[in-house]
């Protein structure tokens, strides 16, 4: 028995046996040649690109992919959103989508219902608070819990947080969205069986920056029936955001209200405000949008009128 395959026959080469296996094997050799060619043309880039080259990505993950945008011009022109007695800033898109005269409720959302961004300020009564008018009024949980399934219309998982200031935090899990909840129980006076409950919900269907920018969105929303002033205090830590967590009133006069304060949780998240010379707000990364060597210094850039220009920190 012969050791070994026979020596192979260089003569049958080019024969008409050998033809086809000939034929597939210079496609597969041109199909590598095209393979290797398109992807010096189009480097594969991670998900979350959009469209403008570069990476948008929040600052929660930048360590897992490094800093993205080095160049600092993922800025988000955000846009004012106003109905009744509320208002509030987004990206183009963005719509009001629930609002009421009494300014108590104001809900804005992107044109596929996949960002949501709520505020609301009410007052439940001792009956609500006891159960008479169903379970969704015998808590606050239970009310941001229902909000969100009327938001959604999802069933709606929340997870408690620590307390950030004077609101309880929550984590959101409804279907395909999930997000956060802040929210701010006060007692009231004529009704101490009751209470008042102000809750800012961010949700999203996509990556965490889309829920940033939500949650930047219910950080604005500012109504003139109810606001409760409170001060952002000494335990948030606002380093981090680069004076991206609260608005310009807030950083400059002290003048901050609970939306500073929710605006200063979503900076921790990832994702703040600033704005340029001509007074236009920006949603930012504060984590891949920042520049620490900017022609200006270290800080946030756009392009402004054609010139690149630093930003200043806060919400105008």
């Amino acid at each position: 028995m012969a050791d070994g395959p026979p020596p192979f026959d260089w003569n049958k080469l080019f024969s008409r046996e050998n033809q086809p296996r000939m034929v597939v094997g210079i496609v597969v050799v041109l199909a590598l040649i095209v393979i290797v060619r398109m992807a010096n043309v189009f480097p594969s880039q991670p998900s979350g690109t959009q469209g403008r080259g570069t990476a948008t990505r929040s600052g929660v993950l930048s360590g897992l992919f490094g800093n993205a945008n080095a160049a600092g011009d993922e800025a988000v022109p955000l846009q004012p959103l106003q109905s009744g007695q509320c208002r509030s800033f987004a990206p183009a898109g963005w719509m009001v989508v629930d609002t009421n005269p009494n300014g108590t409720v104001f809900t804005a959302a992107t044109g596929d219902h996949s960002s949501i961004a709520s505020y609301g300020g009410l007052a439940v009564n001792s009956g609500q608070a006891q159960g008479v008018y169903g379970p969704q009024f015998t808590s606050p949980e239970a009310l941001v819990q229902f909000s969100v399934q009327v938001l959604t219309n999802q069933s709606a998982q929340l997870t408690p947080g620590p307390n950030f200031g004077a609101f309880q935090t929550a984590q959101i899990q409804a279907g395909p969205y999930h997000g956060y909840a802040l929210y701010y129980r006060f007692y009231l006076a004529p009704d101490p069986g009751g209470y008042g409950l102000i809750m800012r919900i961010a949700l999203a269907q996509g990556d965490r920056k889309a829920v940033g920018i939500a949650g930047g969105v219910a950080a604005a929303t500012r109504c003139q029936a109810i606001v409760i002033p409170q001060p952002i205090g000494n335990d948030t830590d606002r380093g981090a955001a680069h004076g991206a967590g609260a608005s310009k009133s807030c950083e400059d006069q002290g003048n901050c209200d609970d939306g500073d304060l929710a605006g200063t949780y979503n900076a921790q998240l990832g994702t703040g405000w600033v704005h340029d010379s001509l007074g236009r707000n920006y949603n930012v990364d504060v984590t891949t949008d920042y520049d620490d060597n900017g022609p200006d210094g270290p800080g946030y850039y756009a392009m402004v009128d054609g010139t690149r220009e630093k930003l200043q920190g806060g919400l105008e």
